[in-house]
């Protein structure tokens, strides 16, 4: 591809010489087609991020959260044979179902809060209080993990507190 863009290059400098475009004209050009190129690229980069962010977001809280109510469940199948435990198994897999949505969309706005506010003002200038505000931007997305006391979730914040502070020193 290298050879097609010195080739289209040469093509556009004789296009522009024939219109009679000055050489400053023509790197002018050629910055703000690099630049829009640029730009282009970190937004697919930013909305990659968002989506990966996401989707890990979710498959984490679904193998979390899920994996500790199928243990619950085999339990509960293996004590006793009640029908009961049918609609316990339902209200299970909806809880692991709303903590995978919770994570996965926790993880999405915070991502994209993050993105958006340095892509507004600057990553370099913003770096130090990003994240909190992102954090607390995306903290209303804790309703989608329904109203009863979750343990896991009080685990896994307890782990990224965990971690932030391991990083942070």
């Amino acid at each position: 591809t290298n050879d097609s863009d010195g080739d289209e290059n040469k093509k556009t400098t004789k296009m522009m010489s024939r219109l009679k475009i000055s050489p400053e004209e023509t790197k002018n050009v050629y910055s703000k087609k690099k630049k829009f190129e640029e730009e282009e690229d970190e937004k697919k980069r930013a909305s990659e991020r968002i989506r990966k962010s996401i989707e890990r977001g979710s498959a984490a809280g679904l193998l979390l959260k899920g994996g500790v109510n199928v243990f619950q469940i085999l339990r509960k199948l293996a004590l006793s044979n009640k029908k009961g435990e049918l609609r316990r198994t339902k209200a299970l897999a909806i809880d692991a179902l709303r903590f995978s949505a919770f994570v996965g969309s926790f993880s999405g706005t915070y991502a994209f809060l993050d993105e958006y506010i340095a892509r507004q003002f600057g990553a370099n200038e913003t770096k130090k209080y990003r994240a909190f505000v992102s954090g607390a931007l995306a903290a209303p997305t804790f309703l989608i993990a329904g109203d009863t006391p979750n343990y896991s979730l009080a685990s896994y914040l307890s782990l990224k507190a965990l971690i932030l502070l391991g990083r942070v020193g």
